[in-house]
């Protein structure tokens, strides 16, 4: 019997890769994307439309011959410690 292939969660990971079409020193140095999943009891309604999601970001320096060096992203869920207190006014 075949074993059927492991699909790779990539839920709240991401890439960055070198931004290789600079213009400007304004520009950013790497872009990419990232997928967030979550909960909808840790979205902060700021009631003007839009919504406050508090997430932490870990990165790792990686290489692929087909891309070239880019960094890896894990994004994981905030606790108020480490997030600090929300912008005011």
């Amino acid at each position: 019997m075949a074993q059927k292939k492991k699909e790779y969660d990539n839920s709240n990971r991401g890439v960055l890769w070198q931004n290789e079409d600079r213009n400007s020193d304004n520009s950013p140095t790497h872009r990419g994307n990232v997928k967030l999943v979550v909960d909808i009891d840790d979205v902060i309604d700021n009631g003007d439309g839009t919504v406050t999601i508090h997430r932490y970001v870990s990165a790792w320096e990686s290489n692929s011959n087909k891309c070239g060096d880019y960094l890896s992203l894990a994004v994981g869920k905030a606790v108020p410690e480490t997030h600090g207190e929300p912008d005011g006014d």
